[in-house]
Order: structure tokens, then sequence, then C-alpha cells
């Protein structure tokens, strides 16, 4: 399993809070329904479910829809009228409503911006449609540009190719397993090559060789993982581990490319390795008062391969420092016997609380046999464990599909006091 899953969920729950005002810039298009009109060629306009007063540059009719140019004059913000009106009854918008022409692409992303409040310029549409034009899931391209306009990224191809290389369903281990073999083709005396391949055979096939010379604990889990994060080179440009930059995987992927020519078989999987590590960190988001990261990584857990998808998020000190004392981590696994297993872990004032969704009913004695070691190591590095809730979806759907409405939604399960 891969980041697409929370990165969907980041989608989906994607939206301008409630007390945060709609923002429109200079040059951006929007698709918009005048509601009611005042002096001065002032009017509410409806986008989406926002609402806002502009100035009107020619006068409209009440209740119908039309495409504008925002636009500032002295400060004020003015409305310039870019297509006829729309049809009040909804559906696809005609293309001869539409100030953009018929191309492939453009036709459906101007669906969608009807429907989403997503301002961009003319010329980012025209991108986004070229975007459209070469990918094999439209709805997830264009979530990714939503994703990009609120997130304020460059719109540019590499970070669109990143984000999407990012949420497809592509396995990141699938891609390192081909790369490998692909690789195992080239001339072995290529320094290059043999370091790639020393990290791949790290990645996909030590942990499962530590495994079996170990118990398969909590604490072997740990240490592969961390060695993972270290190989794979994910967070190298931020300095996070401790393997030298330029001998990170992603380093040397990148050295890799910039020699082969494109059509390589084995370039082609370094490219699509490199875009997914952009992406996810292009989803990491570091803000003045929220740190956010979220990475997927192979892993093996009780000599079962897989991958381990995470989001960590923590807030800011007035210093700048993370507050390790709040904080909450997600992690997602989805495991050969137990199936799609999510770990929701709170930290409130150094004070743990882990909540574990799983269908199976072998989840219980599993967590109770891992118990005495999370409390001890939580312990060494000052942390409590306080409680364990083990949980089922009332409703029986997957596991993942409730992790955006954790607090909300009915559970059946137990907990386990510590």
């Amino acid at each position: 399993m891969d980041i697409h899953t929370i990165s969907r969920i980041m989608f989906n729950t994607d939206k301008v809070p409630a007390d945060q005002p709609f923002i429109l810039r200079d040059g951006q298009v929007v698709f918009a329904r005048t509601l009611r009109f005042f002096p001065n060629q002032l009017a509410e306009i409806q986008i989406g479910s926002n609402r806002l007063i502009a100035k009107l540059e020619v006068p409209l009719e009440s209740g119908k829809g039309y495409w504008f140019q925002a636009a500032f004059q002295q400060g004020e913000l003015l409305l310039k009228l870019l297509s006829k009106e729309a049809p009040r009854t909804p559906g696809p918008i005609s293309l001869d409503h539409s100030p953009f022409p018929e191309q492939k692409g453009l036709q459906e992303l101007t669906n969608f911006l009807m429907k989403e409040p997503v301002p961009l310029t003319k010329e980012q549409i025209f991108t986004a449609g070229r975007w459209l034009k070469t990918v094999n899931d439209q709805s997830l391209a264009m979530d990714v540009i939503r994703f990009m306009s609120r997130q304020n990224l460059p719109f540019i191809d590499s970070v669109f190719q990143s984000l999407f290389a990012a949420v497809n369903k592509t396995s990141f281990t699938n891609l390192m397993s081909s790369l490998y073999e692909s690789l195992q083709q080239e001339p072995k005396n290529a320094p290059l090559v043999q370091q790639i391949l020393q990290h791949l055979e790290e990645l996909l096939h030590h942990g499962s060789h530590q495994e079996k010379a170990h118990t398969g604990t909590g604490k072997d889990v740990f240490q592969h993982l961390m060695r993972a994060i270290k190989h794979t080179g994910i967070f190298y440009e931020a300095n996070m581990e401790q393997l030298k930059p330029e001998l990170a995987l992603k380093s040397l992927l990148v050295k890799y490319v910039g020699i082969n020519e494109a059509g390589n078989t084995s370039r082609n999987y370094a490219e699509q390795i490199i875009l997914k590590m952009n992406g996810q960190q292009l989803f990491s988001a570091n803000n003045t008062s929220v740190q956010q990261i979220v990475f997927t990584i192979p892993l093996t857990v009780f000599q079962q391969y897989t991958e381990l998808t995470m989001q960590w998020t923590a807030k800011r000190k007035p210093d700048g420092k993370i507050d390790a004392d709040y904080c909450r981590i997600l992690f997602y696994l989805d495991l050969q016997h137990l199936k799609e297993t999510v770990v929701d872990m709170q930290i409130q004032n150094r004070v743990v609380t882990v909540t574990l969704f799983n269908e199976s009913e072998a989840i219980k004695p599993l967590a109770q046999t891992l118990m005495p070691f999370l409390k001890t190591e939580l312990k060494k590095l000052d942390y409590t464990l306080s409680t364990v809730h083990i949980r089922k979806p009332a409703n029986k759907s997957p596991v993942v599909n409730r992790l955006s409405g954790l607090e909300s939604n009915p559970y059946t399960g137990v907990d386990i006091r510590i």
C-alpha cells in the first residue's frame, strides 16, 4: 500500500476553514453566480459555497452563472466578464458559455471548476488542461490540481508529476523491485549501479533476513523502519538522516537519471521512484505553526513484506522548534492476515493514547503481546502510555476510509488500560 490512501483523505478534507475568508488574487479566473446587486456596480456573488462582495465591470442578471477574471483597482476587487451567462440547470457547461477553446482536457477541467472553488489564472488553466490529456485518471489529476492551488504550490510540470506519482496506486515497492531486476541486466562493474543495487537489496530483502534471525518484535520492526528511511533518502534535502546525502538512494537515482538517456527502462523506473519521493515531500506541509510529514516506506512486519504509510503532525513552539509534548501520528499497514490496519497515536502533554482500527479478531492478543515493549520504550523517551483502544468500524467498511473522521464515527471494540 502507498501514500495514495492518506493523500486522498487530505484531498477530501482540504477545504477552506469556515472562519478563513475566500481569497481571490489578481488574474485568477472563477465561475460564480450573481446573487444580488448594490449601488455603484457592487454585487454579492457565490463561488462554490463562498460568498463575497465585488464590483462588476458590466451590469449582469441576478441568479445566473458567469466566468470572471479577478482584477484589483485601488485595492477594490473588480470582476471582469469572460463569458456569456451559463444555464441555471445543473450539468456540464456548454463550451459556448466557456471562455476556453474546445480542447481535450479543458472541457473536463471547466466542468470541474464550475463545481469546485479553485481559482486559477488563464495560464494555469491551459497548463492544467494539458496535464489532463497525459494522465489515465483525470479525477485524481484534478484533485492534485486543487491541492496545488490551495497550497499555493508552483504550477509547473515537475510539481504536478511528483504529486500525481505520489498518489497514484503504483506500489513504491513494486517500482523498487522492477528497478532492481532491470539493473541486474546492466554491467556489474558500474560503481553507481552497484551502489543503487546495494540500497535496493537492503530495502527489499534485508528486513526479511533480519526478522528470520530475530523474534520479530516491535523493536525489530522499528529498527527496520529507521534503516529504510535512512537508505531511501526521502528527506535527505532536509538533512533528517544520519546517512550522508550523497550516499542515499534518492541522490544516487538522481545521478543515474542524469547520465542515462530517456527511454532506458531502468531510467524510467528510477524517475518514477524519484517523483514519488518528491511528491511525498510536497505533501509534508511546513508552515509557521504546524509541521506535517507524510511518507510511504517498504517494511517487513513479522516476516510479511508490505509498505507503511505514516502521517505525522505536530505544532511548533514560538521559537520554531517542534513541540514533542503534543502531536499525532497515523500509521497505515495492509498485512496478509490482519489486512488493513490503522494505528492512531495521539500525544497530549507526553501522555500517549493509541487506537488500533482493524477488522480481525487476532488484533487484540497481538496488541497485548506488544504492550509491555511499547510501554517500556515510550518510558525511556519520557512518555507515558495511557490507554490502548481497539476498534472495529461498525459498518464494516474498509478501515482506511474512516481515517478522516475517527472521532465522530461509531465503533465497536475494547479498551486496554495500562
